[in-house]
C-alpha cells in the first residue's frame, strides 16, 4: 500500500472540501482498501465518511423509503422498517457476506464501487430507486454506466438511496460458498408502474412483455434461478479412469488422486498405496556393484538389519 493523507470530517461540505489531487471517499471499506492493498489504487488523499451523522439513518413512509449511504448492510438487515415496507431488501442485505463483510460495507459504498457481482444495484434497478447525491437525484436506470463505472463526477458523494415501496418484490441469488457474491442474482418487484426485473453481473433490466401479474414473473425467474442452482450442484464429475478419492484433513471431505498425478503440496502419490506410506518399489538400483559392497554400504545393511 501506498502512502496517502488520511481526513476524518464531520460535515458533508468539510469532506467535499479536503484538499488532495487524487481524493478517495471511503465508506466501509471492503473494496477500496483491498484495492489500495494490491497497489491497484493508491489515492493520495483518503476521506474517512464515517463520522458524517448526516449519511446516516433509514427513513420510511407510506410510499417511499430512504436508507442513508453509510448504513451498514447489518442495519438494513435488521431494520423493522426496511423488513415492513421492503422485506426482500432485508433478505437481500441478510444475505450479504459474512457478519464482518455486513457491519463494516455500506449501502453507498457498494453503489458507489458497482461491482458486477454486488447485490444491491440489482435491488436499486429492480426497484426503480433514486440515487441521492451531494450534487443532484439520479434515476437507476440512467446511474450504472458499465462494470464498476458509474454517472458519479469527482468529489461528488453518495448520501442516501430511495425506495419506492413496491405491491411485491424477492430476490434470489446463485451464490459462490465461500465469498457470497452472486454468480447470478435475479431481483423482480411489481410497482406501481408494472413488473421490473434486475439480475446481476450484466445489469440487464426493464418490464417483462405480457406479464401484469408479478407473482407468475416472480415465480418464473426464481425456478429458473433454482433450477440453474440444483443443474450446478448435480451435475456428474468427469474423472480419469484410474482416478480414487483420498479422505482429505479438512472437514472430513474427499480429495482426488491421479496414479502418477500431482496431489497437494506438489508431491506425486501412487493410487495403490495410502499416500503417508512411501512407494520402496521405485527406488533406482545402486549406482555401480562396488557401492553395494563398499563398507559404508555393509553398515547400513547391518543398521537396518538390527
Amino acid at each position: 500500500m501506498h502512502p496517502f493523507n488520511y481526513h476524518a470530517p464531520s460535515s458533508l461540505k468539510d469532506a467535499q472540501s479536503a484538499k488532495g489531487g487524487d481524493v478517495k471517499y471511503l465508506a466501509g471499506g471492503q473494496s477500496l482498501l483491498a484495492t489500495m492493498k494490491l497497489r491497484l489504487a493508491s489515492p493520495s488523499d483518503l476521506v474517512s465518511l464515517a463520522g458524517i451523522a448526516d449519511l446516516r439513518g433509514i427513513r420510511a413512509d407510506a410510499a417511499m423509503l430512504t436508507i442513508g449511504a453509510m448504513a451498514t448492510h447489518a442495519e438494513v438487515a435488521a431494520s423493522a422498517e426496511v423488513a415492513a415496507q421492503v422485506p426482500a431488501l432485508a433478505d437481500l442485505a441478510g444475505g450479504i457476506g459474512d457478519r464482518q463483510v455486513r457491519n463494516r460495507g455500506t449501502m453507498g459504498g457498494s453503489l458507489a464501487n458497482n461491482d458486477p457481482a454486488a447485490d444491491y444495484p440489482a435491488a436499486v434497478l429492480g426497484l426503480g430507486a433514486t440515487v441521492i447525491t451531494s450534487k443532484r437525484k439520479i434515476v437507476a436506470d440512467e446511474y450504472f454506466t458499465g462494470l464498476y463505472e458509474t454517472v458519479l463526477e469527482p468529489r461528488e458523494i453518495i448520501t442516501a438511496v430511495s425506495f419506492p415501496v413496491p405491491k411485491k418484490a424477492a430476490y434470489e441469488k446463485f451464490k459462490n460458498p465461500a465469498s457470497r457474491f452472486a454468480l447470478v442474482g435475479v431481483f423482480v418487484a411489481q410497482t406501481a408502474a408494472g413488473v421490473r426485473v434486475a439480475r446481476d453481473r450484466c445489469r440487464w433490466r426493464g418490464s417483462i412483455p405480457g406479464r401484469r401479474d408479478g407473482s407468475r414473473a416472480r415465480e418464473t425467474l426464481v425456478a429458473g434461478v433454482r433450477a440453474l442452482a440444483r443443474r450446478r450442484h448435480e451435475r456428474p464429475e468427469r474423472r480419469h479412469p484410474r482416478e480414487r478419492r483420498i479422505p482429505g484433513a479438512f472437514g472430513g471431505g474427499a480429495r482426488r488422486a491421479r496414479r502418477g498425478g500431482r496431489g497437494l503440496g506438489g508431491r506425486g502419490y501412487r493410487a495403490s498405496k495410502p499416500p503417508c506410506i512411501p512407494d520402496r518399489s521405485t527406488r533406482p538400483p545402486p549406482s555401480s556393484p562396488t557401492a553395494a559392497t563398499s563398507p559404508s554400504g555393509a553398515s547400513r545393511r547391518r543398521s537396518s538389519s538390527r
